[in-house]
């Protein structure tokens, strides 16, 4: 027979506090349906059918809404201190 010494119990490991939703990543992808939305526009009116704000919306809303959705990301991501 063997004898098993009581081993002490363990202390609980403190868990990582859950963090509040970030709004970075809805609103990147909001920024980012729109402009695609855009770009989608221009390809089905063609070229002068649509006022200049639709042009930029698409050259500015999509990169913008990608760079965003990157930056939520990555900041989601990293450990909290």
């Amino acid at each position: 027979m063997s004898t098993r010494k009581a081993s002490k119990p363990s202390k609980p490991s403190k868990a990582p506090k859950p963090s509040k939703p970030s709004l970075l990543m809805p609103s990147a992808v909001a920024l980012f349906a729109l402009g695609v939305a855009a770009i989608v526009a221009m390809f089905i009116v063609g070229e002068r059918g649509l006022p200049a704000w639709v042009f930029a919306a698409g050259w500015l809303l999509a990169p913008a809404g990608l760079a965003l959705g990157v930056f939520g990301a990555v900041r989601d991501a990293r450990p909290r201190r």
